[in-house]
């Protein structure tokens, strides 16, 4: 599971809410991903609330859920440079929401995974980078917050890089 938060406004109030929905997750991960996100609207109410995203990714099968509420997104790099956006449903965990639409997708080996917060700017042109880059997700993720982090917000960024299914390594 990779899952994004970033807490309302600044300092230690967005910082409060944001611990209070990861421990919420923590206690129960394998919850569907409707149910994780509706009792944690209820469980951190009485915070500022934050913006979130999940992605459950099946590493059997290479396939991945994912949803968010707010201004988290996810980009997907295929391994031959394609780029598919998917973008959370308005409103705010803890504060309410009306709809969440979770989306499905298949990973092939070697796709990327890119869950970013509003911290990063929302179309980042990843075709511009080689394609090695790509091999290094620690240069990659310092690499696309220098070149797409905005300086009057704090930027929040995973990286999840697909391996080849496990029927394709036993085959």
């Amino acid at each position: 599971m990779l899952t994004l938060v970033d807490g309302l406004g600044h300092g230690r109030e967005a910082e409060k809410a944001s611990q209070a929905v990861l421990e919420h997750i923590d206690q129960d991960p394998e919850r569907p991903i409707e149910q994780l996100f509706s009792e944690a609207n209820l469980a951190i109410k009485q915070t500022r609330g934050v913006a979130m995203g999940i992605a459950l990714v099946n590493q059997a099968t290479n396939r991945f859920i994912y949803a968010g509420i707010g201004n988290i997104n996810l980009v997907k790099r295929k391994a031959d440079g394609g780029i598919q956006h998917m973008t959370s449903d308005p409103g705010i965990v803890g504060g309410g929401y009306r709809h969440l639409r979770p989306t499905s997708s298949t990973l092939g080996d070697g796709d990327l995974l890119l869950l970013h917060t509003d911290g990063i700017m929302e179309h980042m042109n990843l075709t511009t980078y080689a394609d090695n880059l790509f091999n290094d997700l620690v240069q990659l993720g310092d690499i696309l917050i220098k070149d797409w982090g905005k300086i009057t917000d704090d930027a929040g960024l995973i990286l999840y890089k697909a391996g080849p299914t496990i029927d394709s390594q036993n085959s």
